[in-house]
């Protein structure tokens, strides 16, 4: 199963104990048998490209990514190892879910925005579960640590891509989009899609982040939008 870190020191915890691990070992001969971390990676893209493949991605192996391309859209998962890892000692890995368009990045240039391409992009968890973390290294839990990181893929990854299908189906999910960080990022997102209503509803939900303030203000002004309450 994999590891949950849902709090700050979670993560400092995993990064301490990953660390404590390898240098037990960096210093000593790896045992014969012992599995590069990047071998490993490759046995278990190969799963996923042949389950992936027939929900229409194609396999990038230089980024450990996995994209499909859907109207003015393009879905993206990646796999991310981790900096710690080391053969015979640690092969963990997170899944990073993200929305790319073209279009976007357009159209934010155009309007002196920002330009990226990213409608959004988040680590893969359920609701509570913070980020999640497999650790292949083991060879006997290998099969269980895959069948689990497959089963989340098609639980949480693809139903995420659901709202953003094409041009018509994003602008009813951006409404009450929960996979878009920044509530200023959302209203642009809205703007970008011609669903001015959706961007002046969210102008309207408060927010005690200044930054976010600052982007919801600069939209207001920009685009002659109702004042933010």
């Amino acid at each position: 199963m994999p590891k949950r870190l849902t709090t700050v020191q979670d993560h400092v915890d995993d990064i301490i104990n990953a660390r404590a691990d390898l240098a037990k070992v960096k210093f000593s001969a790896l045992p014969v048998d012992a599995e590069k971390p990047s071998e490993i990676f490759s046995e278990i893209t190969g799963l996923l490209k042949e389950n992936l493949s027939q929900e229409g991605f194609s396999f990038n192996k230089s980024k450990r990514t996995f994209r499909r391309k859907c109207n003015e859209f393009e879905h993206l998962i990646t796999i991310q190892a981790d900096s710690n890892n080391y053969a015979g000692v640690r092969a963990a890995c997170w899944i990073h879910i993200s929305v790319v368009s073209k279009s976007l990045k357009e159209w934010r240039s155009t309007h002196d925005l920002y330009a990226d391409e990213y409608v959004f992009s988040r680590t893969l968890s359920e609701p509570h579960s913070g980020q999640l973390v497999w650790d292949f290294i083991d060879p006997a839990i290998r099969q269980s640590e895959y069948q689990d990181m497959l089963q989340r893929i098609h639980a949480v990854a693809l139903p995420a891509f659901d709202g953003w299908q094409s041009l018509d189906t994003a602008r009813q999910a951006i409404a009450d989009s929960k996979l878009i960080n920044r509530l200023d990022s959302q209203v642009e997102i809205a703007l970008w899609l011609g669903n001015r209503q959706a961007a002046m509803d969210l102008l309207r939900v408060t927010t005690t982040q200044q930054s976010v303030r600052d982007g919801l203000q600069e939209l207001e002004v920009k685009f002659g939008l109702s004042r933010v309450v």
